[in-house]
């Protein structure tokens, strides 16, 4: 046992033999299956990364119950000039291309009790101060 088996029978417990195979075999089972789906899960995140990083859209991804942001994407740093840090950890009525905090919080209320909100053209500010107005498209999902 100390140099790894997991089990062992004795002659005079030779019954146990089949259901002890099938046990082991049924670990094993379930192993590869979790290193499959882990491996799918991984396949899956990095070609999520991928397109989130190279998405020519604007992308926040906010914490639903709080409205903090946990990420944002190349394209929206880029478009509006700030940098990445000025977006992470913040609320979206917190961040200056949001500056309207009433109509931010009122948005994000929306969010939260409809799932999703849309506007043909949101105007942002860029750090430079200059208008860009977006289409804004927010909703909720269940990951």
């Amino acid at each position: 046992m100390k140099s790894g088996a997991r089990d062992y029978i004795r002659k005079e417990e030779l019954a146990r033999l089949v259901p002890t195979i099938k046990e082991v075999m049924r670990d094993v089972e379930v192993g590869r299956e979790q290193q499959r789906a882990e491996h799918l899960l991984q396949v899956s995140e990095a070609r999520y990364r991928r397109l989130f990083e190279t998405a020519q859209d604007g992308i926040l991804i906010l914490d639903a119950e709080t409205g903090q942001i946990t990420d944002v994407n190349p394209y929206l740093v880029k478009m509006l000039g700030y940098a990445r840090e000025d977006f992470l950890g913040k609320k979206l009525w917190e961040i200056g291309s949001f500056k309207d905090s009433e109509a931010s919080k009122s948005t994000f209320l929306e969010l939260q009790t409809q799932g999703y909100v849309r506007y043909e053209d949101l105007p942002l500010e860029a750090s430079d101060e200059r208008r860009v107005d977006v289409e804004f498209v927010k909703r909720v999902h269940g990951w």
